[in-house]
């Protein structure tokens, strides 16, 4: 849902963007549990306005669609809302967090092994998009099954998502701490496959056609032992 602020500034500051500007970052809002995700620590600044004929997908995130540019980028502090109303049936969003999650840790390995780079090199002074892959890259030197506890703490207590009350809690809980902690048990899944770098590769190549996020079925179809 576009807001009105953000509607108007289309309608009357977008034919005014400097040449040199690519992208426009605009705020995200994000609803669940039925209120929105106002506290938390979470990505606030989303990339949703492009030059069509400079912008392309970004290929080097297996989990997030989302669009790079090559140019300048700005920020607006005009809104939209993300509400899916499916994800209100709780089993409908483990479903896909269940596929989510493979692609994670399967997105992890590939970067640890130097298999996978970042398509715009990250940087903690660049934009939205920039910090959060620097600081998805520092992430994957903390130890598995810490993690979800240090991220839960930092985003439920340090970035006050407890001031958003029910939706603050399930939110958090779910997105921030078990998520991650089906990840982590998931990269070690694969882990103990032991697979060759060609392994791993065809192993993404067939976790993108599965239906559904169960490292042992996409295993069991490349014939290795799980």
């Amino acid at each position: 849902v576009v807001s009105k602020e953000l509607r108007d500034s289309i309608v009357s500051d977008l034919a005014k963007t400097p040449a040199d500007v690519d992208g426009i970052y605009v705020k995200h809002q994000y609803v669940f549990g039925w209120n929105p995700i106002r506290f938390g620590g979470t990505k606030k600044y989303w990339l949703r306005i492009v030059r069509l004929v400079r912008a392309s997908v970004d290929l080097s995130d297996l989990v997030d669609f989302r669009f790079t540019v090559p140019g300048k980028t700005i920020e607006w502090n005009k809104k939209f809302t993300e509400y899916n109303v499916h994800d209100e049936d709780i089993s409908t969003w483990m479903k896909k967090q269940d596929k989510f999650s493979v692609r994670l840790a399967v997105e992890e390995e590939l970067r640890r092994r130097s298999m996978l780079d970042w398509e715009k090199k990250p940087s903690i002074f660049g934009n939205s998009d920039s910090r959060i892959t620097w600081l998805r890259d520092r992430w994957l030197s903390i130890p598995l099954f810490i993690r979800p506890i240090i991220y839960f703490f930092y985003r439920y207590v340090l970035s006050l998502g407890f001031l958003d009350g029910r939706a603050g809690f399930l939110y958090h809980v779910l997105q921030g701490f078990w998520l991650r902690l089906v990840v982590d048990w998931k990269i070690k899944q694969i882990r103990d496959l032991k697979l060759s770098n060609a392994d791993l590769t065809a192993f993404r190549n067939q976790m993108l056609k599965s239906p559904n996020g169960s490292v042992r079925d996409i295993a069991s179809l490349l014939h290795v032992e799980s």
